[in-house]
């Protein structure tokens, strides 16, 4: 069974009381048996799936269906508490701040993690580069890029997708002209 699954779910009782129960896989790994009563069969049963649903959420809070625009703040949270430690700069954290309330979460908030495909995240990504420059499609891609890895970290997604950073144009270079004249 895997991490954060649930077996079958059998009922046991008589008229008026009765207890729904399954084996859990807790995110530790271990099975474990779970049970919830109720006045009728179906009470139990959805009060076992309640407990069960949210078991398999205890210590993330991210699942595919959370909205990206919870990510983000979580995420941003995550960036502030780097600030207070001194791991990143306080002008880092507000450009993050100003580009994820500005053109992220207005962008692709609604999305569902399991709707923040690489085709999805890569045209929008160009759609800034189109409508606000290159400074600013790099900086949405570095905050996409922090929202989408803290829901992998979470297991809401298997892999991390975003848009890889695509080559601009070069300038040339010393090695390309030759030495300027002094």
């Amino acid at each position: 069974m895997p991490v954060g699954t649930y077996g079958h779910i059998r009922v046991q009782g008589t008229k008026g009381k009765y207890r729904a129960i399954a084996l859990f896989r807790d995110l530790d790994g271990k099975t474990r048996q779970v049970e919830r009563g109720g006045t009728t069969k179906v009470q139990a049963t959805d009060a076992l799936k309640l407990a069960l649903r949210d078991r398999a959420r205890l210590g993330t809070g991210i699942t595919e269906e959370t909205r990206l625009e919870e990510v983000a703040s979580l995420w941003f949270a995550s960036v502030e508490r780097a600030v207070e430690a001194g791991e990143r700069s306080p002008g880092t954290a507000e450009l993050y701040r100003r580009q994820m309330e500005s053109v992220v979460v207005p962008g692709v908030g609604s999305l569902r993690v399991r709707e923040a495909t690489v085709p999805v995240l890569d045209s929008f990504v160009q759609t800034v580069r189109a409508r606000r420059g290159p400074a600013a499609a790099k900086l949405a891609r570095s905050v996409l890029s922090g929202v989408m890895g803290l829901a992998v970290r979470h297991g809401a997604v298997r892999l991390q997708p975003g848009p890889r950073p695509q080559p601009g144009p070069r300038r040339p270079t010393e090695a390309d002209t030759g030495p300027h004249p002094r």
